[in-house]
């Protein structure tokens, strides 16, 4: 038996029946037959399609224009012509000169070195040297007065910085070094090699994490004190002479992240360093690079200053301060912090980046009795790992009107007691992160917290070597709900679960909208799923009542639908299909036809049924699914993926995924890797098809979709066989007759491809 499959240029639909069940199939276009016999002209990117795909080109949006060839869409003169002054430069040349780069300029009058990253390289600029060479600005070394690192340098990301100021004995100022992104540098051997006038240098900027050769770094630099607290050396394998004949240097302070477990080299680390704390110069290697009593280098530290002009707390961690500054030392223990002193001036609070390096033991009554404090900000720069008291840590901030403290690690904390005690303008806590195993001591944790309404927590908050005693937890907490609402009654620890008490367990996020649930059987009142919103769930859970709804662009026909729920198919306006199949030879997609409902979490193609354009889904009682099911072919080469949040391809890593646009699959990392295109996206609730097969087809960049009423394909190809009908194969070439295999016809003003298997 023969089987058949058109497509034209309108939409057509052909339905088959194999045995009962009922198929569809999408015909898979090569580009060089479209550039060949399909309409003239160039496609541009669309800007509003129903699976929501943004495209932005680098000069403005392109006009839309549906009905021009893909394949024309990368035709380079006139994508070139866009772009490009020079109308004989290759496309590749035109978009390189669109690119930023980084590169490096001297003014001889200034004596100043300036990074850059822009578009607008000035002729005798230097490129950034790579591996071990030198770089060529270093011809400049005893003329350079001053390093510039322009805010644009940010964009760049060097691999090496080798000696990038090595011997610029006359250097007396680095400016903007915090523009320097080191994340990708390798080697900082060398780099500031015989710095010898003294000036700050500030490097808690630093990223050092994928640095392996640090040898010769400061050697000879006439420096009196250096801040590492940023140095994370774990890569490190060469350090020889990072410090030597440094003989000003007094201090090296560092973090536990300074650590020489994979040196191989570091021979003469400190030679000279005559002034280090307990200098012996028989004891010169990198096994003296610790903190100890026989180690040079000295631990960085946290400590809090107050400025009274802005009224704010800032936290920090460096190695050293101005003798000119007062600042707050942390304490450890059940002691008030120093700060206490100026609790009613402090309106706000700021852990600077640098914190993340400090681990404090104790948070007790760090912010208890701050009347007037309304924001706490870089709260994720506060690394609790070692905090064993939290006792009176938010005490009495009664202005606080939202606190975030889901970073917070209280796997050590055995004091909780009065934490958010008097918080009364908080509404909601968020604890899911908290790990209670080890705490003794709640007693009036969320007392008199009048407009406390949700407390969110996880399966990690238990309360088994907490005093039963601890009464007051939940004093006068009368808009507290959970499982359970407020009652006056009953305010012991026992509460303090979600199946029976007042804690909510957090199940997932719609958006930034946090959902939770409770109970023996975990049930939320109601997900309404936003078509704008990522949706994660970070377990099953039951809803009572379940939502979502969607308005495609006018005239679609195609598109796909993934939802956490089930959903009845009966009395909608729009059919759903399974991934049957694919055949390489024939370049076709096969779909099934779904009858009965769609399962949760699978994803499916849809088609709307007489111009419908609206999705519409409000069901009670479901199951809400945490994970997307994968719908694979049964050779396992190509499979649906569904999604329930935002993703944006990518032309690299995503080169055989396939979305649904209008009545067509596009390759998006086709359209990324040879437009000026920057992004496509789809929207959550949708699914991409993704290719498999060991070699996926290098010109399979586009499925065109024909759709057609009843009639089957047998009886349409019927209807173009006649003397008016014109034949071609996939070369271009004249036929005589209709062959096995893809034909394409051409009749009257329309253009088909007919498939005979």
């Amino acid at each position: 038996m023969k089987h058949f499959s058109n497509q034209s240029n309108g939409s057509h639909v052909g339905r088959m029946n194999y045995g009962g069940a009922k198929f569809c199939r999408f015909a898979l276009l090569p580009l060089m037959l479209l550039m060949l016999l399909l309409l003239p002209g160039r496609m541009v990117a669309q800007t509003d399609y129903d699976e929501s795909v943004t495209f932005t080109a680098l000069a403005g949006n392109p006009e839309d224009n549906t009905n021009e060839t893909y394949a024309n869409l990368f035709d380079g003169k006139k994508t070139k012509d866009k772009f490009c002054s020079d109308a004989n430069a290759t496309q590749e040349v035109c978009y390189a000169s669109l690119s930023a780069q980084p590169y490096v300029v001297f003014e001889e009058g200034t004596g100043t070195l300036t990074f850059r990253y822009d578009t607008y390289k000035p002729e005798g600029a230097y490129d950034l040297n790579v591996g071990k060479n030198k770089p060529k600005w270093s011809s400049l070394f005893d003329k350079i007065k001053k390093v510039v690192f322009d805010a644009s340098f940010a964009n760049a990301r060097p691999k090496s910085c080798y000696w990038w100021f090595g011997e610029c004995y006359k250097l007396k100022a680095i400016e903007g070094i915090e523009y320097l992104n080191t994340e990708n540098v390798t080697d900082m051997s060398s780099m500031f090699q015989s710095c010898s006038h003294s000036y700050p240098l500030d490097l808690t900027s630093f990223n050092t994490a994928n640095v392996t050769d640090m040898s010769s770094m400061f050697k000879y630099c006439d420096i009196t004190s250096l801040d590492l607290t940023s140095f994370n050396t774990a890569n490190v394998t060469d350090m020889s002479s990072m410090f030597e004949h440094c003989r000003n240097l007094k201090s090296i302070f560092v973090s536990d992240k300074f650590v020489t477990g994979q040196i191989t080299n570091g021979d003469n680390m400190f030679n000279d360093c005559e002034n280090l704390r307990g200098y012996n110069d028989s004891k010169i290697d990198h096994n003296y690079a610790n903190c100890s009593k026989t180690g040079y280098l000295d631990p960085g530290f946290g400590y809090a200053m107050f400025d009274n002009a802005t009224e704010t707390l800032t936290f920090s961690y460096k190695g050293f301060k101005s003798v000119t500054e007062y600042y707050y030392v942390l304490f450890e223990g059940r002691a008030k912090p120093e700060w206490y002193s100026k609790k009613d001036k402090i309106k706000k609070v700021v852990f600077d980046a640098s914190f993340a390096n400090a681990r404090p033991k104790s948070c007790y009554w760090w912010f208890g009795e701050c009347l007037n404090l309304t924001r706490i900000e870089g709260m994720e720069n506060l690394n609790t790992e070692m905090v064993t008291t939290m006792a009176g840590m938010f005490y009495q901030c009664e202005a606080l009107t939202s606190l975030d403290v889901t970073n917070f690690n209280t796997a050590k904390v055995t004091d909780m007691s009065l934490m958010f005690s008097s918080c009364t303008k908080l509404s909601s806590l968020n604890l899911y992160n908290f790990n209670t195993e080890n705490v003794t001591n709640m007693l009036a944790m969320f007392s008199s917290c009048k407009n406390l309404a949700t407390i969110y927590t996880s399966e990690k908050f238990v309360t088994t070597k907490v005093d039963n005693l601890n009464h007051f937890m939940f004093d006068d907490d009368e808009q507290l709900k959970g499982a359970n609402a407020y009652d006056e009654m009953k305010t012991r620890v026992h509460c303090a679960n979600y199946k029976t008490g007042y804690f909510t367990k957090l199940v997932g996020k719609n958006g930034d909208e946090k959902i939770g649930a409770t109970g023996e059987t975990l049930a939320t009142d109601n997900l309404a799923l936003d078509d704008d919103k990522d949706f994660v769930a970070y377990e099953p859970f039951a809803a009572k009542a379940a939502s979502y709804s969607r308005t495609m662009k006018e005239g679609t026909t195609w598109a796909t639908l993934c939802l956490p729920f089930d959903v009845s198919l009966a009395d909608k306006n729009f059919r759903a299909f399974k991934l049957l199949s694919a055949d390489d030879v024939t370049e076709t997609v096969e779909l099934e036809e779904i009858e009965g409902s769609i399962a949760a979490g699978t994803p499916v193609i849809i088609k709307m049924k007489d111009g419908a354009t609206k999705l519409n889904f409000t069901e009670v009682d479901k199951e809400i699914a945490k994970d997307v099911q994968t719908a694979e072919t049964a050779n396992g080469n190509y499979q649906l993926q569904g999604i329930y949040t935002k993703k944006v391809f990518s032309k690299d890593t995503d080169n055989s995924c396939y979305i649904v646009k209008g009545d067509k699959l596009m390759n998006p990392a086709k359209l990324l890797g040879e437009t000026a295109t920057e992004s496509v996206g789809s929207k959550p609730f949708r699914a991409y098809m993704v290719d498999n097969s060991s070699a996926p087809a290098a010109g399979a960049r586009m499925f065109s979709i024909s759709v057609g009423g009843s009639t089957t394909a047998i009886e349409q190809l019927e209807t173009t066989a006649d003397s008016k009908a014109e034949y071609y194969d996939l070369q271009g070439r004249r036929l005589q007759n209709l062959q096995k295999g893809i034909n394409i016809v051409k009749r009257g003003g329309k253009t088909m491809k007919v498939i005979i298997k």
